[in-house]
């Protein structure tokens, strides 16, 4: 079967900031590359289509929620592929087998794509015969089934596979970002409700800031000197001091807790700022340079909080 993508043009590069979303990762998830896939439909049940499609509006680049509202009713596609083992297990588990009949499903599996996939020239042949054999004689109807059968058969292989989107670009991060992100997830569901919002809060206005700055088309990345910048530099420190924090409190040593309410606090008060410096930066180009200053002290203050937070 050939595929027939179903996409809009534009890509994008995954969130960051989704990491440490309480749900899970989903973008950043399928960022990852791999030799797996995920099918999933029909939904005849609406309630379970929006949802569907309102979890890979957020997940898939280009992704067309009109068309695919309308195909996933009533066609089986293909959601995405070329992506890692776990995240097609871990998408197609949100997506829900019983709900949206969501599988993960190997490449080399639907690359050997059977003429019989279905069961249709299986069926379609049965009934030319009985339809012959009834209406002439035996023989007439081995042909009339054996045509029907190999005609449908044919028609199963050239019929494309709807692909309803592409995975998003991964962001490249330095060797120890990565490691600290995964001491924070691995030890946020430990932890107290309390506890887990602020680190969530904290990791989250990292993530942001490394997104913004790692963006060639963001202003603030634009007016700060990118990731080599000193916001960059900053959102990289934030991030690695809060994964130490994070594995000093899964081995028993947690972070005082006045001083995590204080960061979370700042990083609370920081969003604020970051998105009300992005729109003046907008507005008047001209100003960045006082804009970034007094954005880049805030944020140094900030780091230096989180650093502090592991013993």
């Amino acid at each position: 079967m050939s595929s027939t993508a179903l996409v809009l043009s534009g890509t994008r590069r995954a969130s960051l900031e989704s990491v440490l979303d309480p749900s899970g990762s989903v973008a950043y998830a399928l960022a990852q590359s791999g030799s797996w896939a995920i099918e999933a439909g029909p939904i005849p049940d609406a309630r379970f289509r929006q949802t569907a499609v309102t979890l890979l509006e957020e997940a898939l680049v280009g992704f067309d929620r009109t068309a695919a509202m309308k195909v996933l009713a009533e066609e089986r596609v293909r959601v995405v592929e070329g992506v890692s083992q776990a995240a097609a297990e871990a998408f197609a588990a949100r997506l829900g087998a019983q709900a949206a009949a969501a599988k993960a499903i190997p490449l080399t599996a639907l690359a050997k794509a059977s003429p019989w996939t279905g069961g249709l020239p299986v069926l379609g042949g049965v009934g030319g015969f009985a339809l012959g054999w009834l209406l002439i004689n035996l023989y007439i109807g081995l042909g009339i089934g054996a045509a029907l059968a190999v005609g449908l058969a044919m028609l199963n292989l050239k019929r494309p596979v709807t692909v309803l989107g592409t995975p998003p670009e991964p962001m490249p991060l330095p060797y120890q970002t990565g490691e600290a992100l995964g001491h924070i997830v691995a030890a946020l569901p430990a932890m107290d409700a309390q506890v887990q919002n602020a680190y969530r809060t904290i990791g989250r206005l990292g993530l942001r800031m490394l997104d913004r700055v790692s963006d060639p088309e963001d202003f603030v990345g634009i007016a700060s000197g990118g990731l080599e910048g000193p916001l960059g530099q900053g959102a990289l420190k934030a991030i690695i001091g809060l994964g130490a924090a994070a594995k000093a409190t899964a081995g028993g040593r947690p972070a005082a807790p006045a001083a995590l309410w204080a960061a979370s606090d700042r990083a609370k008060a920081l969003m604020t700022t970051l998105d009300r410096v992005r729109d003046e930066l907008i507005a008047s180009p001209a100003a960045s340079a006082g804009r970034v200053d007094e954005l880049t002290r805030d944020f140094d203050a900030f780091t230096s909080a989180v650093q502090a937070l592991a013993p």
